[in-house]
């Protein structure tokens, strides 16, 4: 007799199969022009120092040897590279501080990961995340993951059961956040807030929220809802402008351009709808929520229309659409708090348009570099990779598989794991140890390094993480 459990766990891995790739991330898409893999480029006579770069090379650059001289770093393997520990959360912080140099007072820090459901990515996220709210007092954590579902996890780490099982907070039918982050240690980062949060009052507490914008279906609901609540008047209007537009992730959307066309115009006219039927007492909440709805829906048209027609103008729509979302929230619910975004790192690369070879979609825009456009130097993007990450994302690997990333000739995650013998190094791109001008390949995409990433962690190793949902 199958159990609750497995019951469960078949119908997550169901559902979670029968999505489209779109709403499972990134990884799973590819360019098809833009993505061919890279001609040998030689790179150019002194660009990186390798496997010679010993230890006391590193003493010799030191330009200060007096009495005064700050003490050496003992973390430092090469002037502008560190040692990382690991990924533990019981370990020391003191490994961290160079990273948190690099990143200085920026109101936005972006962690990124190379592929999604590696495990050794959410692990060091878990420390990483834990080590800005206990020590250095950030108090929001925002993730590229649809933003309404996010909401109940939200609701969960402000006043749930901390130990309920993970399923239960998770689970299905209607996981919280996408499935391609709910590994054993994203489970536990979350728990580890919630207890945070039973400890701490406001303005100490944790608030979540998601920002990405992939769930049509829930969008329209909320449209309805917000109208039949609070401008029942305009009920007739939000139904007239969801005709003709995609509301489910599994509807392709319009047949031609002059469709799409004509589903934007509708929806572009219910805020002003929205807005003059409204009731004076409307929560400021409850209008957000319906503006950043018809925001979302609006992406997604053109995102799921362009999908198998421009694959460039299919991910900057959705990329634009959540820095509008991002911001929109922080802006209006956490002004002037720093916060942690959580996303991949093709999202949080903050020079995109500059890159033209790419594992992804080439010179396309990108959420780090509309944060960059509008936000400056107060928003500061972290790479996290690692030398071939394992995987193991369903509907994409067939269990924990290991992947290629990293491993190329001018990979700055080969050379870094095999100049240094660490668990991890956190990186400074303008460290001279590699040409800071150089494009090299980091993330299965060839840059300027320091164009995209204040900082970068590449891990020796990255396993798969432990799925819960599949």
């Amino acid at each position: 007799m199958t159990s609750p459990r497995d019951a469960l766990l078949a119908a997550a891995v169901a559902a979670l199969a029968s999505l489209p790739l779109a709403a499972c991330g990134d990884d799973a898409h590819r360019a098809d022009a833009d993505s061919a893999a890279d001609a040998d480029v030689a790179a150019p006579a002194d660009t990186w120092r390798g496997d010679d770069a010993a230890a006391d090379d590193v003493v010799d650059a030191s330009p200060d040897t007096g009495p005064d001289a700050a003490a050496p770093d003992p973390y430092e393997l090469w002037p502008g590279i560190h040692r990382l520990d690991g990924v533990d959360t019981d370990l020391p912080p003191d490994d961290l501080a160079a990273l948190w140099d690099l990143v200085g007072d920026a109101q936005l820090i972006g962690l990124g990961e190379a592929v999604h459901t590696s495990g050794g990515f959410y692990a060091v996220k878990d420390r990483l995340i834990r080590d800005l709210v206990a020590h250095h007092g950030l108090r929001v954590l925002a993730m590229e993951t649809p933003r309404i579902a996010a909401r109940r996890l939200d609701a969960w780490i402000h006043g749930g059961d901390c130990a309920a099982p993970a399923l239960e907070v998770f689970g299905p039918p209607a996981p919280p956040i996408f499935g391609v982050f709910v590994g054993e240690d994203t489970v536990a980062l979350f728990r580890w807030l919630c207890a945070w949060n039973a400890d701490h009052d406001d303005p100490d507490d944790v608030a979540f929220f998601g920002f990405d914008a992939q769930e049509p279906g829930d969008d329209a609901a909320e449209l309805r809802a917000f109208a039949a609540a609070w401008a029942p008047g305009a009920s007739d209007a939000v139904e007239a402008a969801l005709t003709g537009c995609s509301t489910d992730v599994y509807d392709t959307g319009a047949a031609t351009e002059s469709e799409l066309d004509a589903c934007l115009a509708a929806l572009d006219t219910l805020p002003d709808t929205l807005d003059a039927a409204r009731a004076a007492e409307t929560p400021a909440d409850a209008w957000l929520d319906a503006r950043l709805s018809v925001l979302s829906l609006s992406s997604w048209q053109p995102e799921v229309y362009w999908m198998g027609r421009n694959i460039t103008r299919s991910w900057e729509a959705r990329d634009l659409a959540m820095t509008d979302l991002l911001l929109m929230q922080l802006d209006a619910r956490f002004p002037g708090q720093r916060a942690i975004l959580w996303a991949h790192d093709y999202h949080l690369a903050a020079d995109h348009p500059a890159i033209a070879r790419t594992g992804f979609v080439a010179h396309a825009r990108t959420l780090g570099s509309e944060l960059r456009a509008r936000r400056g130097r107060a928003y500061a993007p972290v790479a996290i990779t690692a030398l071939r990450p394992w995987i193991d994302w369903a509907g994409v690997s067939d269990g924990p598989e290991q992947t290629t990333i990293g491993a190329g000739d001018e990979a700055l995650e080969r050379l870094l794991v095999e100049g240094f013998d660490a668990p991890g190094v956190v990186y400074d791109p303008a460290s001279t140890w590699a040409e800071p001008t150089y494009a090299w390949e980091l993330s299965d995409e060839r840059m300027i390094v320091g164009d995209n990433y204040d900082a970068v962690i590449v891990l020796r190793e990255s396993p798969a993480m432990t799925p819960v949902l599949w």
